[in-house]
C-alpha cells in the first residue's frame, strides 16, 4: 500500500540483501534435505500420536499467526493482510478437522469419519484454500483502498472467526458425510491411490504459479517468509506427487515435519518483528523522555535567563513612570509597560504548555469562593480594560467550588485575557450560574467573534483566528483546555462572528464554608513600609533596578551580590534590616539557605521574601516549605511593594513621629 510508513510493518519494509539470502538459504536447504531422504525407502515404525502432535503444533502457531495479522490489518488498514489472516485462520481450523479425521490419530478410522478419505481431502482444501489467501493478499498488498477494513481489531477477528467456523464446518460434514463418494485418495490407511498424485501435483503448480505472482509484485519482508514457507509447501506436496514416500516412511515425517516449519516460519518472523518493533519503542521512549527532559531545563534555563531582563525593564518603567509629569511620555511609558507585559505572558504560556506536555503539574483541590477569584481576576485586567475604553464587568456570586485555585485562575485569566484582546469596543462580562450540581464560570465579550469552521481548531496549539491581529502566540485557549481535561472541568463555547464570544467553565460545586482572612486593624490598614531593606541579588542589572525603584518609594535599601556580602553587612556593619528579598539562584548558596544564614546572624525571624525565574513547580514548593514567601519573575513593582508591607513588622511600616 502506498504512503504507509515502511517501520510500522513487515508488510512494507523492504528486505535487506541479508535478508533475502538468508532467506534462499533457508529454502534451498530444505529443498536438499528433501532430496536426500526422498530416495530412502525405510519405512519406520508407526506412530499414531506423531499426528495430533504435529497438528496441534501447526493449529497454535497458525492460529497466533491470524492474530498478529488481525492487529496489523486493522492498524494499517490492509484489505491484503485481512484476506492472509483469513487465510491462516482457516488453516489453524482446518487442521482440527483433519487431525479428527485422521485414521488412528484417535480412532482407528477417525472421530470424525466412516472411511479413509475424508483426511485426505481435508489436506487438500486446506493448502489449496491457503495458497488461494496469499494469492488473494498479492493481489492486492499493493492497493491503497481503505474500505471494507473493520475499525475495530476484535471486531474483524469475531467476523472472520465465524465465516471460517461456518466454511471448515461445511467442509468437514461435506467429506465426512460423503466418504464413501469422495474419489479415492487411499486405498487403505496405508496406501496412497493413484488420484492422490494428481492432487498433490495440483497443489505443487498452483504453489509455483502463487510464486510467480508474488515475484512479479513489490517485494516486501512479509512476502519474502511466506514465499519460503510456500518452497516448505511445495517439498511437501512434491515427496507425494512423485510417489516417493507412503504414510509412516521417513520421507512421511519429514513432509510433516515440513508443514510444521511452514506455518512457523510467518510467525517467526512476526515474533520477530514485534521484538525488533518492541525495542525501537522502548529506544524510542527513552529518547523522547531525555529529550523532554532536555527541552524541560532548556527552558527552565531559558526562562531564568529571560526573566531577568523583564525584570530589570519592569522595575525601570516603574521607577521612571513616577518621575514623569509629560502626558505625551507617560503614554509613551504606558505602551512600554504594554510590550513588557505582553512579552512576559507569552514567556508564561510557552512554560505552562511545556509544563502540561511533561505532566509534572499536579492539582491540589480545595474550596474556593468564586468571589474571590473574580476580584484578583478583575484587579488583574481592570487596568488594560479601561486603557482599551472597554468596561470590565464583574457579577458577584456567593457559590463556592472545589477546583485547585492556581490552575482554574489560570483558566479565567486565559478566557479574560482572550476576551480583552479580541474586543475593541463595548464590555467584558465575567459570572457565573448554577447548573445541575455545578457552577458555570462564563467569560462573555462583544469582540469580533469565531466562524463556526474554526471552533473546533481554537483549543490548539499556536492557532489562531484568521483575519485577527490580536498579538500572542496562540497558547492560551490550549492552556484552558489542558488544564480543563486535567481538572476534569469541560470547557464550553458559543460565538456569533461580529457580535461576540461566551467560554465557560463548568466546576463543581460544594457546600463547604470558606474562612475569611482577617482584615488588617483599622490603625494598621493603609500604612507604608518605612523600614530598612537587605537586597541580596546576583544580576548586577535587576539589582540596582530595584535599588532605584525602591528608592524613588522612599524606602532605604541596601544591597549585597551574594550570602558572604550580605553576612558581612551585618556583622561588620551592624546592619539590622526589616525585611530580606533574596534572589534564588545566588553564588555558593541558595537564595533559601542565605536567607537562613542571615536570620541566624541576626538572631531573630526577620521577614523574607523570595525572587525566583525558575518557573518549576517542585522549586516553588520547595522554597515554600521553608515559610518563605516566593514571588515569581518579574514582579510587578506594585506586588512587590504591597507584599512587604504585609510582610514588614508593624512597627517598620509605620513612620516615626
Amino acid at each position: 500500500m502506498p504512503g504507509a510508513p515502511d517501520n510500522i510493518s513487515l508488510a512494507f519494509q523492504t528486505p535487506t540483501t541479508a535478508q533475502r539470502r538468508f532467506a534462499l538459504v533457508v529454502a534451498v536447504a530444505q529443498f536438499v534435505a528433501c532430496a536426500v531422504v526422498a530416495p530412502l525407502p525405510a519405512q519406520l515404525p508407526r506412530i499414531d500420536s506423531f499426528v495430533p502432535v504435529i497438528l496441534a503444533m501447526i493449529f497454535v502457531a497458525d492460529f497466533i499467526t491470524a492474530v498478529l495479522l488481525f492487529s496489523q490489518s486493522v492498524l494499517i488498514a490492509s484489505r491484503a493482510l485481512l484476506i492472509l489472516a483469513n487465510g491462516y485462520l482457516f488453516s489453524a481450523l482446518i487442521v482440527v478437522a483433519h487431525a479428527l479425521t485422521f485414521p488412528g490419530a484417535f480412532a482407528p478410522k477417525g472421530l470424525l469419519g466412516a472411511g479413509v478419505q475424508s483426511s485426505g481431502w481435508l489436506n487438500f482444501f486446506w493448502h489449496l484454500g491457503f495458497l488461494l489467501a496469499i494469492a488473494g493478499y498479492t493481489r492486492l498488498k499493493d492497493e491503497n483502498r481503505r474500505d471494507a477494513v473493520p475499525t475495530s481489531g476484535l471486531f474483524a477477528f469475531l467476523g472472520s472467526l465465524g465465516f471460517q467456523i461456518s466454511l471448515v464446518g461445511a467442509l468437514t460434514w461435506a467429506v465426512t458425510v460423503g466418504d464413501k463418494f469422495m474419489p479415492r485418495f487411499f486405498l487403505d490407511d496405508l496406501s496412497y491411490a493413484p488420484l492422490i498424485h494428481y492432487a498433490a501435483g495440483t497443489l505443487v503448480l498452483t504453489s509455483v504459479l502463487v510464486l510467480l505472482l508474488m515475484w512479479t509484485r513489490r517485494m516486501s519482508v512479509l512476502d519474502l517468509w511466506i514465499m519460503v514457507a510456500i518452497c516448505m509447501l511445495m517439498s511437501e506436496m512434491a515427496l507425494v506427487t512423485f510417489g516417493l514416500t507412503a504414510r509412516f516412511y521417513l520421507g512421511w515425517y519429514v513432509s510433516r515435519s515440513l508443514a510444521v516449519a511452514f506455518s512457523t516460519a510467518v510467525l517467526i518472523a512476526l515474533l520477530f518483528e514485534m521484538t525488533s518493533i518492541h525495542a525501537r519503542l522502548q529506544s524510542a521512549v527513552r529518547s523522547a523522555k531525555r529529550a523532554d527532559r532536555e527541552k524541560s531545563n532548556f527552558l527552565s534555563a531559558a526562562s531564568h535567563d529571560l526573566r531577568q531582563p523583564l525584570q530589570t525593564l519592569n522595575l525601570l518603567q516603574q521607577a521612571l513612570k513616577s518621575r514623569l509629569h509629560d502626558v505625551e511620555a507617560r503614554a509613551i511609558l504606558t505602551d512600554i509597560s504594554r510590550a513588557i507585559g505582553t512579552m512576559s505572558s507569552m514567556l508564561d504560556s510557552l512554560l505552562d504548555i511545556n509544563r502540561l506536555e511533561s505532566g509534572t503539574v499536579a492539582p491540589s483541590i480545595s474550596a474556593l469562593s468564586v468571589n474571590a477569584l473574580f476580584n484578583t481576576i478583575a484587579a488583574e485586567f481592570s487596568g488594560l480594560a479601561k486603557e482599551k475604553g472597554l468596561e470590565l464587568r464583574i457579577v458577584p456570586s456567593r457559590l463556592v467550588v472545589r477546583s485547585d485555585q492556581r490552575m482554574l485562575e489560570e483558566m479565567i485569566r486565559n478566557l479574560v485575557s482572550n476576551a480583552v484582546r479580541y474586543t475593541d469596543q463595548g464590555r467584558v462580562l465575567i459570572g457565573c450560574r448554577r447548573a445541575a450540581d455545578k457552577a458555570r464560570i462564563e467569560v462573555w465579550d462583544s469582540g469580533v467573534g469565531i466562524p463556526g469552521q474554526n471552533i473546533t481548531q481554537i483549543f490548539e496549539e499556536y492557532y489562531q483566528v484568521p483575519a485577527t491581529n490580536s498579538g500572542g502566540v496562540g497558547l492560551g485557549l490550549a492552556i484552558v483546555e489542558r488544564l480543563g481535561k486535567l481538572l476534569g472541568h469541560d470547557v464550553i463555547v458559543r460565538s456569533v462572528p461580529g457580535k461576540g464570544s461566551v467560554f465557560s467553565i463548568e466546576v463543581p460545586m460544594t457546600q463547604e464554608t470558606i474562612v475569611a482572612r482577617p482584615e488588617l486593624l483599622p490603625d494598621i490598614a493603609g500604612t507604608q513600609f518605612n523600614g530598612t531593606l537587605l537586597l541580596i541579588e546576583d544580576e548586577s542589572s535587576v539589582r540596582r533596578a530595584l535599588e532605584r525603584f525602591f528608592r524613588t518609594k522612599g524606602i532605604g535599601v541596601l544591597s549585597a551580590a551574594s550570602a558572604n556580602e550580605a553576612l558581612t553587612l551585618i556583622r561588620e556593619r551592624g546592619l539590622r534590616p526589616d525585611v530580606v528579598i533574596s534572589d534564588y539562584n545566588l553564588p555558593g548558596m541558595n537564595g533559601v539557605e542565605t536567607i537562613h544564614a542571615v536570620r541566624k546572624a541576626l538572631a531573630w525571624k526577620v521577614p523574607a521574601i523570595v525572587l525566583t525565574g525558575d518557573t518549576r513547580s517542585h522549586v516553588s514548593k520547595s522554597i515554600a516549605t521553608h515559610d518563605l514567601t516566593v514571588l515569581v519573575k518579574p514582579v510587578r513593582a506594585d506586588d512587590l511593594l504591597q507584599l512587604i508591607n504585609d510582610q514588614a513588622p508593624f512597627t517598620a511600616k509605620i513612620a516615626e513621629s
